[in-house]
């Protein structure tokens, strides 16, 4: 757009000398056609008739390389107000000088000047006046002062203004700071942009439309107060429809078309179809909108649609590219649940994948089915997996839908599992049976709810109040036996598992037992003839329980109680001695506890 404007706003700057441009930097640098150079040509082609106006008059689109961030007013730079060449901030482009400074000695710049004739052969260069410098609002050097001698030695001023600021030492631009080294006798140059800073900037505009500007955008921008307008009276594309039943390998891809302007006498459509860049259909001018294809491979496909008017003598006058991808029918690759045996209250998580398809987007529907009924269902979502608790046991079906966003169909694919849940067991009941003394074996023994299970494994841990006592590994046993060592409260902890479960355990119970001293309890030993003590009379007490005829517990260790423990002793096969001693203590405590019997606990 900016090249043909100022193209165009160039015809009849050279009349004289018999052309009206050359192709130099002098006007717009041309190296000539290139049929490599597609975006070029594409860009020349969508743009094809459009200029750039302001106030219904053509825009002299200048431009230049970059401004270094912000462009220059144009009676900055030659003098003349132009309403539409504006200084405006460019955060998209503030790129330095390439090859970063520039650096003059005095008698290159003496050179420099000669050469531009700013002075004459005869003149002597003797510094820049660096506090002679000015600038504009946006930053260029609007002003600075060359001192000289003239042919006489005369010291002499001269101001370089403007636009000369940075073509009377050959600068990249005016946007620029100098300083000047004492020592080696040299100017340095350093500074932003590149050119005369005036409309728009070739690499802002590039940065812009990789931000994704479009060309209006960034004309309007550079050119301040403009518009487009297409001077060629031609065709445009209307609307564009696509229909297809779906975008799968072996269906029927459809277009259609409609013009718009032009001269009103009717159009020629063309239909170019591409997979990837390769020219797979051509359908060639005619009065058909209308474009039936059937994709042969799977693949990205683009579609040209070509437009020009009846008495179009172009290729073409407008023309669109509608992308679309031919996709292999989508399949179910995968479609199964995470838990191999299935126990009642157990989380399955069924899962699905697919193939083919557009690979983005499918929706997967679920059923679960029980004897006929649905027992949990999942509508359409992008979730692969969904998850239900099966609360019976039976025969189970599960059911997914896949459907791709591309097609209306209700699902495009479906694929059944079948699967058996399995009542999970639990405990009912535990026994502990036993004297319930210290020392004396407690048995535990569990009920499971299956009861024709062959797989039901049983684990025990004993606690003594808080403290961890003992335990057994998994077991198909149901019994479990230990011996408490001490009184107090025991914690039973019983696990059931079904050998097939995937669970640490499938249920547990808990209960207490409390676990008794023993029922004779002695401090000193032995004891025997003639002793006086609470032990003594502890013993009596004891004996009396098992049947013995004391007279009553008196606390003296007498010739009746001697006799007695005789008895006693006698009666369990021990010493005949009627001394108590560590054996004669234990039979009496053991004779005690059989007679208190044996205690059996449900739980």
């Amino acid at each position: 757009m900016a090249a043909r404007n100022y193209a165009l706003s160039r015809i009849g700057y050279e009349a004289s000398k018999g052309y009206d441009f050359d192709d130099t930097a002098s006007y717009q640098v041309y190296k000539g056609y290139n049929s490599s150079y597609q975006n070029v040509i594409n860009a020349v082609n969508q743009t094809r008739g459009e200029v750039l106006l302001y106030n219904d008059k053509l825009v002299e689109t200048l431009y230049s390389a970059w401004h270094g961030g912000i462009s220059e007013n144009s009676e900055n730079v030659w003098g003349n107000t132009v309403p539409y060449l504006r200084s405006v901030a460019d955060p998209y482009e503030s790129d330095a000088w390439p090859n970063v400074n520039r650096i003059y000695s005095n008698a290159q710049i003496q050179a420099a000047l000669v050469s531009k004739r700013y002075l004459s052969s005869t003149d002597t260069f003797e510094n820049l006046d660096l506090s002679s410098i000015t600038r504009f609002a946006s930053g260029r050097v609007s002003n600075i002062n060359i001192i000289y001698k003239d042919s006489a030695g005369v010291e002499q001023t001269k101001s370089v203004t403007k636009d000369n600021t940075r073509t009377f030492l050959g600068l990249p631009s005016n946007l620029y700071t100098v300083s000047y080294d004492s020592i080696n006798g040299s100017y340095t140059f350093s500074g932003k942009g590149n050119g005369h800073g005036l409309g728009m900037s070739q690499i802002g505009a590039r940065n812009r439309a990789s931000a994704g500007q479009n060309y209006n955008e960034i004309l309007k921008f550079y050119y301040q107060g403009t518009y487009i307008q297409n001077l060629i009276l031609k065709a445009s594309l209307g609307s564009i429809t696509q229909s297809s039943s779906s975008l799968y390998l072996g269906n029927t891809v459809s277009f259609n078309a409609s013009g718009t302007n032009g001269n009103g006498y009717g159009y020629l459509f063309k239909f170019i179809i591409k997979n990837d860049s390769n020219i797979v259909f051509t359908q060639d001018y005619s009065s058909s909108a209308n474009l039936n294809y059937v994709p042969l491979n799977s693949g990205n496909y683009t579609a040209e649609i070509y437009i020009k008017d009846n008495f179009s003598i172009s290729d073409y006058d407008d023309m669109k590219v509608v992308p679309f991808s031919i996709y292999n029918p989508l399949t179910l690759s995968s479609f199964s649940k995470d838990i191999q045996n299935v126990f009642t209250g157990d989380t399955v998580t069924l899962s699905s994948a697919v193939s083919g398809g557009s690979g983005s987007g499918v929706q997967y529907k679920y059923t679960v089915v029980k004897d006929g009924q649905i027992i949990a269902a999942r509508d359409y979502d992008a979730s692969r997996s969904f998850s239900f608790i099966p609360a019976v046991s039976g025969n189970y079906e599960a059911y997914v839908y896949a459907v791709d966003p591309i097609t209306k169909n209700e699902y495009d694919v479906t694929r059944k599992i079948t699967f058996g849940v399995i009542q999970r067991a639990s405990i009912a009941s535990v026994t502990a049976s036993g004297n319930l003394y210290e020392g004396k074996m407690v048995t535990l023994n569990s009920i499971s709810t299956v009861s024709d299970s062959t797989n039901i494994n049983y684990k025990y841990e004993v606690y003594n109040n808080g403290s961890f006592l003992t335990s057994n590994s998994f077991s198909k046993s149901s019994q479990f036996s230990f011996t408490p060592s001490n009184p107090g409260v025991y914690t039973i902890k019983v696990y059931e598992k079904d050998g097939l479960s995937s669970r640490i355990y499938d249920s547990i119970k808990q209960f207490d037992i409390t676990i008794i001293s023993k029922p004779l309890i002695l401090s000193t030993f032995p004891l025997s003839y003639g002793m006086t003590s609470k032990d003594v009379a502890s013993l009596q007490n004891a004996l009396i329980k098992l049947g013995y005829p004391l007279s009553g517990a008196t606390g003296y260790f007498g010739s009746q109680t001697k006799d007695t423990v005789i008895s006693f002793q006698k009666s369990r096969g021990l010493t005949a001695d009627g001394i108590v001693g560590n054996l004669t203590y234990k039979t009496l405590n053991d004779t005690l506890i059989q007679k208190a019997g044996i205690k059996n606990l449900t739980f």
